[in-house]
């Protein structure tokens, strides 16, 4: 476990170290500006989203808008170099890199449960080196947050599996909820969590889950969303009727005007539904992106027949993502196949909630962007792909060598792109 631990700490110095020349090397993104903007509006209490590109924003981002905002209050007989430090870009991007070595560190932790020392040491490896948490992970939006948020979640839901009780339905209660203020999109983790939770129950096992621990564990968790999205959100009109609400998706609408709901009081923050419903809205109408393009097709987002495509991630997955960690995660799922005694809540568990993210993305989503969308299903595949680390004692030497090369693949994929590794992803 101490040797463990050391090379854990190894891994995030580097990449501690890796990531700051990294996200003081690349120039501001398109959307850094709209994340640091409502982050901001948080700090000052207000949570309403003002614009169209504040539907997908989250309270998160306070955290990497707070340094701007110490400048801001800084008396006028400051030194114009801490103004100056205050105001960087680099600083702005620091809670990211923190949240980046908080993924890995997860990803750590969830790989040396399922599958042993030498596997999670190798994951840490390949999270530090790989290209998508590097890129999206050193920059001030929420996507490096939401890979966190989901592989936090599935580390503690994991737990409570495992040991039912009190305190680990608490833990996984939390993360779930801390998840939902990362991004709009965590919100199908409740859904993983449902149906793997009711399976729990309904399964014959020394540890299976108990109807009385199961309504324990939806009522902590419904508790735990519904504190955790007021006191993010500031608590901005909490308990209003959803008659009040100015929605604009006609899903919304027809919602709002059902005679049960109209009068009913919304026990979480305005902005909450309200970013729901312009995410929807403009999913639809095209309003915060422009015409989408795969593999020689041009999709427009004013075209009412184009509803995306729907092998947008699979081709992005394929393309962008180095070969060598793709034959990994191949590797990787065969070896966590194996395991079938307890392959459905760790491997199974895992290629569920990557598989839910990819497909619904593909099939619902027109906001087709960028692979930033399915992160989490990249740290997924950082996980499995270790999995081909597992039982290292007993590898042969022709093993250690091809697991050694695609090790260094890795690595020299992304390389010729350092320090700015958003041109490789963006390719």
């Amino acid at each position: 476990m101490e040797s463990s631990r050391r090379g854990l700490l190894m891994v995030l110095v580097f990449a501690f170290i890796f990531d700051l020349i990294i996200a003081n090397s690349m120039s501001q993104t398109m959307d850094e500006a709209d994340h640091l903007e409502y982050g901001a509006k948080i700090l000052h209490g207000e949570p309403d989203r003002s614009g169209p590109f504040m539907d997908t924003k989250t309270p998160v981002t306070a955290l990497n808008a707070l340094p701007r905002a110490i400048a801001a209050r800084l008396g006028d007989n400051t030194s114009p170099r801490i103004r100056k430090f205050f105001n960087s870009r680099t600083l702005a991007r620091f809670p990211s890199i923190l949240a980046t070595l908080g993924l890995i560190f997860f990803i750590h932790q969830l790989t040396f449960e399922m599958y042993g020392r030498a596997a999670a040491l190798a994951a840490a490896w390949l999270a530090a080196l790989s290209p998508y948490p590097i890129a999206h992970g050193t920059l001030a939006t929420t996507d490096g947050y939401f890979a966190l948020g989901v592989v936090a979640s599935l580390y503690f839901f994991r737990r409570y599996l495992q040991r039912p009780g009190f305190t680990t339905a608490c833990a996984s209660g939390l993360s779930l909820s801390l998840a939902q203020v990362m991004k709009p999109f965590a919100l199908f983790l409740y859904a993983i969590v449902a149906v793997f939770v009711i399976v729990a129950a309904v399964r014959r096992s020394p540890r299976e889950v108990t109807g009385k621990q199961l309504v324990a564990y939806l009522g902590v968790t419904a508790l735990c969303l519904v504190v955790v999205l007021n006191v993010a959100y500031v608590f901005d009109r909490t308990f209003v009727p959803l008659g009040s609400y100015a929605f604009e998706s006609s899903p919304f609408r027809q919602l709002q005007s059902t005679p049960l709901l109209r009068d009913m009081r919304i026990p979480v923050p305005y902005p909450v539904l309200q970013g729901l419903d312009m995410e929807y809205q403009h999913n639809q109408n095209g309003a915060t992106y422009g015409n989408i393009y795969l593999l020689g097709t041009l999709g427009h987002f004013d075209d009412a027949d184009f509803h995306g495509f729907k092998s947008y991630y699979v081709v992005a997955w394929l393309i962008k993502e180095p070969i060598a960690l793709q034959i990994l995660f191949i590797w990787g799922v065969t070896v966590a196949m194996g395991r079938k005694n307890d392959f459905l809540f760790a491997g199974g568990l895992l290629i569920a909630t990557a598989a839910t993210l990819v497909v619904g993305m593909s099939l619902f989503s027109r906001t087709q962007i960028g692979i930033r969308h399915i992160l989490p299903a990249l740290a997924i595949e950082v996980i499995l792909a270790a999995a081909a680390f597992s039982g290292w004692r007993s590898f042969s030497l022709v093993r250690w060598f091809v697991l050694a090369s695609l090790v260094i693949w890795v690595i020299d994929s992304p390389v010729g792109y350092f320090p700015r590794l958003m041109l490789y992803m963006n390719l």
